[in-house]
């Protein structure tokens, strides 16, 4: 099922790009959500083929996250990104005595 009336590879197009945009400004580029993009937006998937990439990849994170802290010398994410949220608000992080 498709929202717009767009042919299928300008929705393609589009898509990719506007994931891509996305993740070139928060600064979290990650090449297969530009590929989900790019197979969500030709149309023939529903909800619940979107709900399953989702589980699919917060199992994926959450296996890394485990995984890769596992060891002492790593830490995994090194931030949890707000840091550049702070920066974009104007938040002040409060200081530790």
């Amino acid at each position: 099922m498709t929202y717009t009336s767009l042919p299928t590879n300008m929705r393609r197009a589009l898509g990719t790009a506007l994931a891509i945009m996305c993740m070139a400004r928060t600064g979290t580029t990650h090449p297969p959500a530009g590929a989900a993009a790019l197979i969500i937006a030709g149309g023939g998937y529903t909800w619940g083929d979107m709900g399953i990439m989702i589980a699919g990849n917060i199992l994926a994170i959450f296996s890394a996250t485990v995984i890769n802290n596992l060891n002492v010398k790593r830490q995994y994410p090194t931030s949890w990104g707000l840091g550049y949220w702070y920066k974009q608000f104007g938040c002040k992080k409060k200081k530790t005595e």
